[in-house]
C-alpha cells in the first residue's frame, strides 16, 4: 500500500514486513525512512475522523516532557496526515514511535513489577503518578478530554516518564468550527458514576470525567494495584460488579459507611500521605455527588510532590520508602506478611535472584529508619533483573535535572557502576536516637496537638520525657534533646487553649457536652442544652439560661430529662424558649417554656423515633421540629419536619422525606423552611437518604420547592442568610456548601477541617458565615469570596452549635468539651 504525507507530499510504501501490529480499527507500520515514527492506517476511511485529525494537528497540546528537553514525549500526538494516492482520502496519520515502555499496570501490579522492574520503589510510583498528572493537565489546558482513561493507554519508562497513547480516541473540540468529536469508548473500572451505563458516543465528556479515572490510577499506583472500590462484600447475595459499586459511591476507604471491607492483602491505607487521602475522598466521595469537586490534575501533582518529599528510606532495605509520619516501615511488615515476597526487593537480593524465589524470608531485624532527603528531580533509574549497576548520571551535562512548570520529572540517564554489591548515596545519613522513652514522649506530644487530647497528651509527654532524660545518661546522652523538645511541645499544647483564649466568657456545664444553644434575639440571654452525663446514673441532659453580659446562670429549666437536650430555639420576641429532647428512655419531645416564669406552656411527643432540631419561624407563627419515623414492617426511615402552632402546641402540618432530619431553618419571611437530611448509619433502609440532602418546603402549601444531594452521608447543619438569598449546609464530608436559596443551585463549596461540619450560622448582615465541627475550632468565612478570614481557638472537642447575637458583635458556640463560649468579634470580622 502506498500513501503520501500531507506535509511535503512524500510517498511511502507500506508493506507487511513493516507491520508492527493490527487491531479491529487499524494497522500500525514502521516507517523505513523514519525509525522514530510509525504510521497508523485505518481499515476504512471516515470523513469525520479526517476532520478530527486535522483539528488535532492544528492545535497540539504543549507536551510537558518535550518542553523540558526530553526526547521521550508525554503524549503520542499525531504528527502528519497520510493520504491515499488515488482517492486523496485520509488513510491515517504519522505519530511518534514509543520505545522501551510498559503499561502502567506493570508498575503498580506487585507480581509483574518484581519480575520486570524489581528495582522500582514507592518513590518511583509517586513520580510516575506526578508525571501522569502533568500529562493530563496539559491536555485539559488545551481543551482536550481523554475520555477512555485506562491502564492500557498509559505507558511508562524505567525512569518513570509517562506517555499517553491512542490519542486519536480522545474527545476533540474544533476551536474553529466548534464541532465536537466524541470519545465513543470507555472502561467500566475507570468510568465515573454519572457515566456508568451511558452510551459514550452520545455524551460530551468533561475534564471532571477524566479526573475520576486519574484518581483511580493514582490510587492503584500508591496502593499496590488495589482498586479504590475493591473490597470484601459484607452484604447478602452476590457481590455487586464494579460499575454498580462506582455508581453507588462505595469508596471502601472513605468516611461513609459502605458494605465492604478492605481486601485482605491490600496495603494499609495509612501509608498514603494524609493530603492524598483528602484528595481521594474528594474524588470518590464528594465527587460522587458533585463531579466538579474532584481534584484537578494540578492539585494531584502538588500533593504528590509533597508526599514524595516526605518519604524516608528504610535502613533494612534501601528500596523501601515510606512516609515520615509512619513509625515503622510498612514494606518490611508487608514482606513478612506475604511470606518473604518483598514488594520492593533490595539490590543485593535482585543481584542474587532472590526476588524470584518463593521461599519465606527469615525474620527481619528491628526496623530502624534513616532520613535521606530525596533529590526530587534527580531520579535514578531502576534496573531490570540481572543488572549489577546501581549508580546513575545524566547522559548530557547540559540537561537540567530540575522540573519546570510542566512538572515532568525523569529523563535519559546513563549507568555509572559503583563496586559490585554496594549501594551508593551521596546524601548524609542522620542517626536517630535509640532512647525509646524519648520517642514515646514525642508521640504523645504530637497526639496533644489534636483537640480533645491536649491535656492528656501533654501530661504523658511530660512524664515520658522526664524518664527519657533520666535514662539518657545511661545511653550516652541519646534522646535527651528529643525529650526536652517533646516536653516543651506538650506544654505548649496544654497551654494552647489559654494562650488563644479570645472569649468573653466560658459557661461551664460541669462535665456534659454542650450540643445545643440559642441566643435570644434581644441579645440578653444564652440558652444552653447538654447531653446526658454518661458517667452519672439516671442524670439526663439539662437546659439552662445564662445572662450574656454578667455570664451568670439565671435558671435551669426542667431537670427531669433522661435523654439529651438536643436543640433549643428562642421565639422572635425572646419570651419563649423551645426545648427538644430525646434518648433511650425518653420519647422525642418538644416543649415550650415561658422564659420569665420558668413554666412549661405546652409539651408534645413530636416524633416517633428521634428529634434532632427545633426552630421558631421569624414571624412567630410556627415552631418547627425535625426528626424521623421508622416503619417497623418495612424498616424504612422517613425524615419528618413538623410545623406546630406556637401558642397552642397543636400540629399544623407534617412534611416528609427520606432518611433523618438533622437541622432546620426558616427563611426570613417564614414562607419556607429548609432541612438538612441524610443517614446517621443507624437501623433502617435508605434510598436517596443515604446521601446528605438539602430540602426546602413551602410552609403554607407543604410542597417541596427543591431538593438537592449535598453531602456524602448526612447534612448535619443548615442556615438561611438574613437576606434570604443563600442557604449554607455542613455535613460529615468535611465540607460547607452555599446554595442559591431560590434556584437550589450550588454556588460555593468551602472545605472545612476535620471529619464533620456540624454547625453553621450567618452573621446578621449575611456577609460572614461561621462554621464549627469535629476539630473544635470556629471558622469565619467571607461569604463573597468563600475564603476563611479568621479561626477562633479555645474549644478542645467537637463544636455542635453556633449562634450570633442580633448586633453581630458576639458569637456563641457550644462544644462537647462541656462549655459554651461567647466570642467577641472585633471590627465586625
Amino acid at each position: 500500500m502506498r500513501v503520501e504525507r500531507k506535509t511535503g507530499g512524500e510517498s511511502i510504501l507500506l508493506s507487511e514486513k513493516f507491520l508492527l501490529g493490527a487491531g479491529g480499527e487499524a494497522k500500525v507500520y514502521a516507517l523505513p525512512t523514519s525509525p522514530e515514527q510509525v504510521a497508523k492506517i485505518y481499515h476504512k476511511s471516515d470523513p469525520t475522523r479526517a476532520r478530527k485529525l486535522s483539528a488535532m494537528l492544528a492545535n497540539p497540546p504543549e507536551d510537558p516532557a518535550a518542553s523540558q528537553g526530553n526526547q521521550t514525549l508525554s503524549i503520542a500526538w499525531p504528527l502528519d496526515l497520510l493520504h491515499t494516492v488515488s482517492s486523496r482520502e485520509v488513510a491515517g496519520f504519522i505519530m511518534p514511535r514509543v520505545h522501551q515502555r510498559s503499561p502502567v499496570f506493570s508498575f503498580y501490579n506487585p507480581s509483574t513489577r518484581r519480575t520486570t522492574y524489581p528495582l522500582s520503589n514507592y518513590f518511583y510510583l509517586h513520580r510516575t503518578a506526578r508525571n501522569l498528572a502533568s500529562a493530563v493537565r496539559a491536555l485539559h489546558q488545551r481543551g482536550y478530554v481523554i475520555g477512555d482513561v485506562n491502564e492500557s493507554n498509559i505507558l511508562v519508562t524505567e525512569t518513570a516518564l509517562v506517555t499517553l497513547v491512542d490519542t486519536d480516541s480522545f474527545q476533540v473540540r474544533d476551536p474553529v468550527s466548534g464541532e465536537i468529536f466524541r470519545c465513543s469508548v470507555g472502561k467500566m473500572e475507570f468510568t465515573p458514576p454519572e457515566l456508568q451505563g451511558q452510551t459514550f458516543s452520545e455524551i460530551e465528556r468533561k475534564p471532571e470525567h477524566d479526573l475520576f479515572g486519574l484518581g483511580v490510577l493514582i490510587f492503584q499506583l500508591l496502593m499496590e494495584g488495589t482498586h479504590p472500590f475493591a473490597g470484601i462484600y459484607a452484604g447478602s447475595g452476590d457481590p455487586p460488579a464494579y460499575d454498580e459499586r462506582i455508581r453507588e459511591g462505595h469508596f471502601v476507604y472513605g468516611s461513609r459507611p459502605v458494605p465492604y471491607k478492605p481486601m485482605p492483602f491490600a496495603p494499609p491505607y495509612t501509608m498514603v500521605h494524609p493530603r492524598l487521602q483528602r484528595l481521594f475522598s474528594r474524588c470518590f466521595e464528594e465527587g460522587h455527588l458533585h463531579p466538579v469537586s474532584r481534584p484537578t490534575a494540578d492539585e494531584w501533582r502538588d500533593a504528590l510532590a509533597e508526599a514524595e518529599a516526605s518519604l524516608l528510606t528504610c535502613r533494612v532495605n534501601p528500596q523501601h520508602r515510606y512516609g515520615i509520619l509512619l513509625e515503622t516501615c510498612p514494606w518490611c511488615e508487608r514482606a513478612t506478611r506475604l511470606g518473604g515476597r518483598d514488594p520492593f526487593p533490595s539490590p543485593s537480593d535482585v543481584q542474587k535472584g532472590k526476588h524470584l524465589e518463593k521461599a519465606p524470608r527469615k525474620k527481619s531485624p528491628e526496623v530502624k529508619v534513616e532520613m535521606r532527603p530525596s533529590t526530587p528531580y534527580n531520579l535514578p533509574i531502576p534496573q531490570r533483573a540481572g543488572a549489577v549497576q546501581y549508580g546513575l548520571a545524566p547522559v548530557s551535562a547540559g540537561l537540567s535535572a530540575s522540573a519546570n512548570s510542566t512538572g515532568v520529572m525523569g529523563g535519559p540517564w546513563a549507568y555509572s557502576a559503583p563496586p559490585a554489591g554496594s549501594v551508593t548515596s551521596s546524601t548524609p545519613t542522620i542517626a536517630l536516637p535509640s532512647n525509646r522513652w524519648a520517642w514515646t514522649a514525642l508521640s504523645f506530644a504530637l497526639i496533644a496537638i489534636l483537640p480533645g487530647f491536649r491535656i492528656l497528651g501533654g501530661l504523658v509527654a511530660w512524664f515520658c520525657g522526664a524518664i527519657a532524660i533520666k535514662k539518657s545518661s545511661k545511653l550516652g546522652g541519646s534522646g535527651a534533646g528529643l525529650a526536652v523538645c517533646s516536653i516543651l511541645l506538650g506544654g505548649m499544647m496544654m497551654a494552647l487553649p489559654f494562650v488563644f483564649k479570645q472569649t468573653r466568657g466560658v459557661l461551664d456545664e460541669e462535665g456534659r457536652g454542650v450540643v445545643a444553644l440559642s441566643v435570644s434575639p434581644d441579645g440578653k440571654q444564652v440558652a444552653v442544652g447538654t447531653r446526658r452525663a454518661e458517667d452519672l446514673s439516671n442524670v439526663g441532659g439539662t437546659a439552662s439560661i445564662w445572662d450574656a453580659e454578667a455570664e451568670q446562670l439565671l435558671m435551669a429549666l426542667g431537670g427531669h430529662y433522661s435523654g439529651d437536650v438536643v436543640a433549643l430555639s428562642y421565639s422572635p420576641d425572646s419570651k419563649l424558649l423551645a426545648i427538644a429532647s430525646w434518648g433511650t428512655l425518653e420519647p422525642a419531645t418538644v416543649s415550650v417554656w415561658d422564659v420569665k416564669s420558668g413554666q412549661t406552656l405546652w409539651s408534645q411527643k413530636a416524633h416517633r423515633n428521634s428529634i434532632q432540631t427545633v426552630a421558631f419561624s421569624p414571624d412567630g407563627k410556627y415552631l418547627a421540629t425535625g426528626g424521623s419515623r421508622q416503619y417497623v414492617r418495612t424498616r424504612e426511615i422517613f425524615a419528618q419536619v413538623k410545623l406546630w402552632d406556637t401558642q397552642t402546641g397543636s400540629l399544623l402540618k407534617t412534611l416528609e422525606s427520606e432518611g433523618e432530619v438533622f437541622s432546620i431553618a426558616f427563611s426570613p419571611d417564614s414562607k419556607r423552611v429548609v432541612a438538612g437530611c441524610g443517614s446517621s448509619g443507624g437501623l433502617g433502609t435508605f434510598k436517596r437518604s443515604e446521601m446528605g440532602r438539602v430540602q426546602v418546603w413551602n410552609t403554607e402549601t407543604g410542597d417541596t420547592v427543591w431538593s438537592k444531594s449535598a453531602h456524602a452521608a448526612a447534612c448535619l447543619a443548615v442556615a438561611y442568610s438574613s437576606d434570604g438569598r443563600t442557604i449554607a449546609s455542613g455535613g460529615n464530608d468535611n465540607a460547607v456548601r452555599l446554595w442559591n436559596a431560590n434556584a437550589g443551585t450550588l454556588e460555593t463549596m468551602l472545605e472545612g477541617t476535620g471529619v464533620n461540619v456540624s454547625a453553621v450560622t450567618f452573621s446578621p448582615d449575611s456577609n460572614t458565615l461561621a462554621s464549627g465541627g469535629s476539630e473544635g475550632e470556629v471558622v469565619l468565612w467571607e461569604v463573597a469570596s468563600g475564603k476563611p478570614v479568621r479561626r477562633l481557638l479555645g474549644h478542645t472537642a467537637e463544636i455542635r452549635a453556633l449562634a450570633y447575637t442580633a448586633d453581630g458583635k458576639t458569637l456563641a458556640s457550644g462544644s462537647l468539651d462541656n462549655t459554651a463560649r461567647l466570642w467577641k468579634l472585633k471590627n465586625g470580622r
